[in-house]
Protein backbone atom coordinates (compact mmCIF):
# COMPACT_ATOMS: atom_id res chain seq x y z
CA UNK A 1 0.00 0.00 0.00
CA UNK A 2 2.31 2.85 -1.47
CA UNK A 3 1.23 6.55 -2.18
CA UNK A 4 2.02 8.16 -4.90
CA UNK A 5 2.47 11.84 -5.34
CA UNK A 6 -0.59 12.41 -7.53
CA UNK A 7 -2.19 10.01 -4.41
CA UNK A 8 -0.84 12.62 -1.94
CA UNK A 9 -2.05 15.77 -3.90
CA UNK A 10 -5.49 14.32 -4.21
CA UNK A 11 -5.11 13.94 -0.69
CA UNK A 12 -4.02 17.21 0.42
CA UNK A 13 -6.43 19.12 -2.21
CA UNK A 14 -9.07 17.42 -1.09
CA UNK A 15 -8.46 18.06 2.70
CA UNK A 16 -8.10 22.05 1.70
CA UNK A 17 -11.00 22.27 0.08
CA UNK A 18 -12.89 20.24 2.89
CA UNK A 19 -11.58 23.08 5.15
CA UNK A 20 -12.34 26.12 2.56
CA UNK A 21 -16.27 24.40 2.42
CA UNK A 22 -16.04 24.18 6.00
CA UNK A 23 -15.21 28.36 6.02
CA UNK A 24 -17.85 29.24 3.85
CA UNK A 25 -20.32 27.70 6.38
CA UNK A 26 -18.88 29.33 8.96
CA UNK A 27 -18.48 32.88 7.66
CA UNK A 28 -21.61 33.01 5.64
CA UNK A 29 -23.44 31.11 8.76
CA UNK A 30 -25.00 28.07 6.75
CA UNK A 31 -23.84 25.91 9.42
CA UNK A 32 -27.48 27.72 11.07
CA UNK A 33 -29.31 26.19 7.61
CA UNK A 34 -27.53 22.37 7.29
CA UNK A 35 -25.78 21.89 10.65
CA UNK A 36 -26.00 18.14 9.44
CA UNK A 37 -24.38 18.94 6.21
CA UNK A 38 -21.79 20.89 8.38
CA UNK A 39 -21.21 17.89 10.69
CA UNK A 40 -20.60 15.77 7.84
CA UNK A 41 -17.92 18.18 6.37
CA UNK A 42 -15.99 18.25 9.80
CA UNK A 43 -16.26 14.77 9.78
CA UNK A 44 -14.50 14.35 6.44
CA UNK A 45 -11.96 16.79 7.43
CA UNK A 46 -11.00 14.46 10.83
CA UNK A 47 -11.52 11.21 8.88
CA UNK A 48 -8.40 12.39 6.71
CA UNK A 49 -6.66 13.56 9.75
CA UNK A 50 -6.89 10.69 11.34
CA UNK A 51 -6.52 8.09 8.23
CA UNK A 52 -3.36 9.72 7.23
CA UNK A 53 -1.83 9.24 10.30
CA UNK A 54 -3.15 5.60 11.06
CA UNK A 55 -1.43 5.13 6.71
CA UNK A 56 2.08 6.59 8.66
CA UNK A 57 2.14 4.93 12.00
CA UNK A 58 0.00 1.68 12.21
CA UNK A 59 0.01 -1.20 10.11
CA UNK A 60 -2.28 -2.40 6.92
CA UNK A 61 -4.74 -3.92 8.98
CA UNK A 62 -5.84 -0.91 11.49
CA UNK A 63 -5.86 1.16 8.66
CA UNK A 64 -8.39 -1.31 6.95
CA UNK A 65 -10.54 -1.50 9.78
CA UNK A 66 -10.11 2.05 10.68
CA UNK A 67 -11.40 2.87 6.80
CA UNK A 68 -14.37 0.57 6.95
CA UNK A 69 -15.78 2.00 10.69
CA UNK A 70 -15.49 5.33 9.61
CA UNK A 71 -16.92 4.79 6.41
CA UNK A 72 -20.23 4.10 7.93
CA UNK A 73 -19.83 6.73 10.34
CA UNK A 74 -19.95 9.02 7.15
CA UNK A 75 -23.11 7.22 6.14
CA UNK A 76 -24.67 7.36 9.05
CA UNK A 77 -24.30 11.24 8.66
CA UNK A 78 -24.77 11.29 5.35
CA UNK A 79 -28.47 9.88 5.87
CA UNK A 80 -29.08 13.13 8.24
CA UNK A 81 -28.07 14.81 5.74
CA UNK A 82 -30.35 13.46 3.36
CA UNK A 83 -33.34 13.90 5.60
CA UNK A 84 -32.24 17.46 6.32
CA UNK A 85 -32.44 18.33 2.75
CA UNK A 86 -35.82 16.87 2.67
CA UNK A 87 -36.99 19.17 5.12
CA UNK A 88 -35.63 22.48 3.28
CA UNK A 89 -37.17 21.40 0.12
CA UNK A 90 -40.81 20.23 1.64
CA UNK A 91 -40.77 23.58 3.24
CA UNK A 92 -40.27 24.79 -0.35
CA UNK A 93 -43.26 23.03 -1.63
CA UNK A 94 -45.17 24.43 0.99
CA UNK A 95 -44.05 27.77 -0.14
CA UNK A 96 -45.49 27.14 -3.90
CA UNK A 97 -48.63 25.75 -2.61
CA UNK A 98 -47.92 22.27 -4.23
CA UNK A 99 -49.06 19.37 -2.32
CA UNK A 100 -45.55 17.12 -2.71
CA UNK A 101 -44.18 17.18 0.81
CA UNK A 102 -46.39 13.72 2.00
CA UNK A 103 -45.62 12.28 -1.87
CA UNK A 104 -41.78 12.91 -1.73
CA UNK A 105 -41.70 11.98 2.84
CA UNK A 106 -43.51 8.51 1.73
CA UNK A 107 -40.96 7.99 -1.41
CA UNK A 108 -38.09 8.07 1.24
CA UNK A 109 -39.67 5.96 3.95
CA UNK A 110 -40.77 3.40 0.90
CA UNK A 111 -37.35 3.15 -0.23
CA UNK A 112 -35.10 3.04 2.65
CA UNK A 113 -36.25 -1.05 4.26
CA UNK A 114 -36.63 -2.59 0.52
CA UNK A 115 -32.84 -1.46 -0.22
CA UNK A 116 -31.51 -2.34 2.66
CA UNK A 117 -32.78 -5.71 2.26
CA UNK A 118 -32.28 -5.94 -1.01
CA UNK A 119 -28.51 -5.44 -0.79
CA UNK A 120 -27.97 -7.26 2.71
CA UNK A 121 -29.30 -10.55 1.22
CA UNK A 122 -27.74 -10.36 -2.58
CA UNK A 123 -24.69 -9.00 -1.65
CA UNK A 124 -21.81 -11.95 -1.77
CA UNK A 125 -20.00 -12.61 1.37
CA UNK A 126 -16.08 -12.01 1.80
CA UNK A 127 -13.71 -13.85 3.47
CA UNK A 128 -13.01 -11.80 6.03
CA UNK A 129 -16.31 -11.40 8.06
CA UNK A 130 -15.81 -7.66 9.78
CA UNK A 131 -15.70 -6.47 6.26
CA UNK A 132 -18.71 -8.33 4.87
CA UNK A 133 -20.84 -6.58 7.60
CA UNK A 134 -18.50 -3.04 6.92
CA UNK A 135 -19.07 -3.34 3.06
CA UNK A 136 -22.80 -4.25 3.06
CA UNK A 137 -23.18 -1.31 5.69
CA UNK A 138 -21.59 0.82 3.22
CA UNK A 139 -23.21 -0.17 0.44
CA UNK A 140 -26.77 0.10 2.54
CA UNK A 141 -25.74 3.53 3.06
CA UNK A 142 -24.53 4.84 -0.22
CA UNK A 143 -27.81 3.32 -1.89
CA UNK A 144 -30.11 5.08 0.22
CA UNK A 145 -28.06 8.12 -0.27
CA UNK A 146 -27.80 7.85 -3.82
CA UNK A 147 -31.69 6.74 -3.95
CA UNK A 148 -32.82 9.35 -1.88
CA UNK A 149 -30.92 11.76 -3.14
CA UNK A 150 -32.19 10.91 -6.64
CA UNK A 151 -35.53 11.50 -5.54
CA UNK A 152 -35.33 14.67 -4.00
CA UNK A 153 -33.67 15.75 -7.66
CA UNK A 154 -36.47 14.82 -9.30
CA UNK A 155 -38.97 16.78 -7.30
CA UNK A 156 -36.94 19.39 -8.75
CA UNK A 157 -38.08 18.96 -12.54
CA UNK A 158 -41.64 17.50 -11.06
CA UNK A 159 -42.48 20.50 -8.77
CA UNK A 160 -40.20 23.45 -10.28
CA UNK A 161 -37.92 24.18 -7.70
CA UNK A 162 -34.84 26.06 -8.83
CA UNK A 163 -31.69 24.18 -9.12
CA UNK A 164 -29.99 27.74 -7.45
CA UNK A 165 -31.19 26.54 -3.98
CA UNK A 166 -28.16 25.42 -1.89
CA UNK A 167 -30.56 22.28 -0.51
CA UNK A 168 -31.06 21.58 -4.73
CA UNK A 169 -27.23 22.21 -5.12
CA UNK A 170 -25.93 20.24 -2.05
CA UNK A 171 -28.19 17.68 -3.06
CA UNK A 172 -26.89 17.85 -7.00
CA UNK A 173 -23.07 17.41 -5.36
CA UNK A 174 -24.17 14.47 -3.30
CA UNK A 175 -25.81 12.38 -6.37
CA UNK A 176 -22.16 12.73 -8.39
CA UNK A 177 -20.33 11.69 -5.62
CA UNK A 178 -22.32 8.98 -5.01
CA UNK A 179 -21.60 7.56 -8.47
CA UNK A 180 -17.76 6.35 -7.55
CA UNK A 181 -18.35 5.78 -3.94
CA UNK A 182 -21.08 2.61 -5.13
CA UNK A 183 -18.61 1.38 -7.64
CA UNK A 184 -15.84 1.90 -4.86
CA UNK A 185 -17.93 -0.44 -3.26
CA UNK A 186 -18.78 -3.05 -5.80
CA UNK A 187 -14.85 -2.81 -6.66
CA UNK A 188 -14.51 -4.85 -3.54
CA UNK A 189 -16.87 -7.61 -4.65
CA UNK A 190 -14.95 -7.13 -8.15
CA UNK A 191 -11.38 -7.72 -9.57
CA UNK A 192 -10.10 -7.43 -6.00
CA UNK A 193 -8.23 -4.47 -4.06
CA UNK A 194 -5.96 -3.32 -6.72
CA UNK A 195 -9.15 -1.76 -8.66
CA UNK A 196 -10.84 -0.49 -6.14
CA UNK A 197 -7.88 1.08 -4.98
CA UNK A 198 -7.32 2.52 -8.33
CA UNK A 199 -10.78 4.07 -8.42
CA UNK A 200 -10.89 5.69 -4.89
CA UNK A 201 -7.98 7.30 -6.46
CA UNK A 202 -8.81 8.24 -10.19
CA UNK A 203 -12.60 9.32 -9.03
CA UNK A 204 -11.28 12.15 -6.04
CA UNK A 205 -11.57 14.99 -8.43
CA UNK A 206 -14.86 14.79 -8.83
CA UNK A 207 -15.13 15.15 -5.19
CA UNK A 208 -13.20 17.98 -5.58
CA UNK A 209 -15.23 19.51 -7.77
CA UNK A 210 -18.29 18.94 -6.54
CA UNK A 211 -16.73 20.67 -3.03
CA UNK A 212 -15.81 23.67 -5.33
CA UNK A 213 -19.42 24.21 -6.39
CA UNK A 214 -20.74 24.17 -2.87
CA UNK A 215 -18.31 26.39 -1.94
CA UNK A 216 -19.22 28.69 -4.62
CA UNK A 217 -23.09 28.30 -4.36
CA UNK A 218 -23.17 28.20 -0.47
CA UNK A 219 -21.04 31.53 -0.66
CA UNK A 220 -23.86 32.98 -2.51
CA UNK A 221 -27.63 34.16 -1.55
CA UNK A 222 -30.40 31.78 -2.76
CA UNK A 223 -32.90 32.83 -5.41
CA UNK A 224 -35.81 35.30 -3.54
CA UNK A 225 -38.18 32.66 -5.03
CA UNK A 226 -37.36 28.98 -4.79
CA UNK A 227 -39.80 27.77 -7.04
CA UNK A 228 -39.27 28.94 -11.11
CA UNK A 229 -43.10 29.64 -12.11
CA UNK A 230 -44.04 32.94 -13.15
CA UNK A 231 -47.55 32.95 -11.46
CA UNK A 232 -45.56 32.51 -7.90
CA UNK A 233 -43.00 35.11 -8.63
CA UNK A 234 -45.61 37.84 -9.97
CA UNK A 235 -47.51 37.19 -7.10
CA UNK A 236 -44.62 37.50 -4.58
CA UNK A 237 -43.27 40.70 -6.68
CA UNK A 238 -46.67 42.33 -6.47
CA UNK A 239 -46.71 41.47 -2.78
CA UNK A 240 -49.30 39.11 -2.12
CA UNK A 241 -46.71 35.73 -1.31
CA UNK A 242 -48.86 32.47 -2.49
Amino acid sequence: MSLTYWDLSLWGIGFLVSVLLTSVMVIRKRYLVFPWFTALLISEIAQTLLLFVLYWFTNHTVYFYAYWVLDIADGVLSLCVIWELASKISKALQFAKVNASRDLQNALCLLMPFTAAAIWYLVPETRNAVQAIAVKVSLVSSILIGGLSCVLFLSFFFYGLRLRMHAATITLGMVAMFIPKFLMHLAVFGTGIHWWSGLERDLKPINIVCFLVWCVSLWLEEPATPVNDPLVIFLQAQGNPP
